[in-house]
């Protein structure tokens, strides 16, 4: 994981202690997301990837 993983785990940090482990879970609930998203009217969307969430490893090897 990323430094932000990290830092958000130190007590007092974050309020709540909230970590960003599950944030809008777009990764189970894309279809429905981009249904709404038609629904809405929206026409463009921009997502981005935690790259060392995905690669965790930091190579090819290790796909999370």
């Amino acid at each position: 994981m990323g430094i932000w993983d990290d830092y958000v785990r130190l007590p007092g940090r974050v309020n709540n202690n909230d970590t960003g482990d599950v944030a809008d879970d777009f990764y189970h609930k894309f279809e429905s997301d981009i249904e709404m998203m038609k629904s809405l009217g929206i026409k463009n969307f921009r997502m981005s990837f935690s790259w060392p969430r995905l690669l965790p490893d930091g190579t090819v090897d290790n796909v999370n």
